[in-house]
């Protein structure tokens, strides 16, 4: 299951990033492969993604569900497909730093897709979701604070290693999965 997690220091009090983050609408657009979003009420929303792996690009609708929040502090949710076997969660979580001048910004998730390709699926997926959070981050300190905040480099190296290991494993990972529907057939016959 992909996990990634992404925590920067911005230039501005709590009260000021929370007052952004609160309401997705200001930052949804921000997200990888966004396409829309719909608020049902103030703990769910049906959101619209395209995810583009080379390749290969699926539209995916997916259901947020908030299960915590915490005012001025986090915001947690669950994620769960309604066109794609997918299921996952994380939060925002924000806190002081430097005195309550600056905040420190935490973005945890996961996701993991099933079916049958899943295992492939989820190897392909770990660095661009891990890209993407980064991102998103990214692009909220922007937009609060004006700053402009370079990505670290760990996430650069780790896309490429990320991505040759998935080139390596990947073909292994398909064989398996092949291997294994044949044998389940042959031993049920």
């Amino acid at each position: 299951m992909p996990e990634i997690s992404y925590t920067t220091t911005m230039g501005a009090p709590r009260p000021r990033v929370w007052d952004f983050v609160r309401d997705m609408n200001n930052w949804a657009p921000f997200t990888r492969g966004y396409q829309s979003h719909e608020i049902l009420n103030e703990f769910e929303s049906l959101w619209i993604v395209r995810g583009d792996l080379g390749p290969i690009s699926r539209v995916t609708k997916v259901q947020v569900l908030i299960t915590e929040w915490i005012e001025g502090e986090r915001v947690a949710f669950t994620v769960k497909g309604i066109n794609e076997p997918l299921t996952g969660g994380g939060a925002i979580m924000l806190a002081d730093s430097h005195g309550g001048q600056r905040t420190e910004i935490r973005g945890d998730a996961t996701i993991e897709f099933g079916g049958s390709l899943g295992p492939v699926v989820n190897h392909l997926i770990a660095p661009f979701i891990e890209s993407g959070a980064d991102e998103l981050v990214v692009q909220i300190v922007e937009a609060v604070t004006g700053e402009h905040v370079e990505r670290e480099k760990r996430s650069r190296i780790g896309l490429a290693l990320a991505g040759i290991w998935s080139a390596l494993t990947v073909p292994l990972v398909v064989l398996r999965q092949l291997w294994r529907g044949i044998t389940r057939r042959g031993a049920s016959s």
